[in-house]
């Protein structure tokens, strides 16, 4: 039987086949959410990846076990969209934005 990280794996290699042949010839990939994210962390992964570079095709809401609110969904990405994630400084200059945006500086 299949370990949680093949059957994801899996699922990632099928639903390459959703992705759009315009997008596809573009280097557009289809990307799981692998959890949950508060409204906070899903705004700033939507801005880290970067106006334009990445598509919701679907998205849900819910409120986990202590109240919190959360999002999680699946992406179609540009490969500028997971440049973007992967960019460690950009990373860190969007949480410090967030941080002071949430303390009202």
């Amino acid at each position: 039987m299949a370990d949680f990280a093949e059957l994801n794996r899996m699922l990632e290699e099928a639903m390459q086949a959703i992705v759009p042949d315009d997008l596809k010839a573009k280097g557009w990939i289809y990307r799981d959410m692998p959890g949950r994210a508060t409204h906070e962390a899903w705004d700033l992964l939507l801005d880290l990846m970067g106006d334009g570079e990445y598509q919701v095709i679907a998205m849900s809401t819910g409120t986990d076990g202590q109240g919190t609110p959360y999002k999680r969904g699946q992406f179609f990405i540009s490969p500028q969209g997971i440049k973007n994630l992967g960019d460690r400084e950009r990373l860190e200059t969007k949480r410090a934005a967030y941080r002071q945006a949430s303390k009202g500086e």
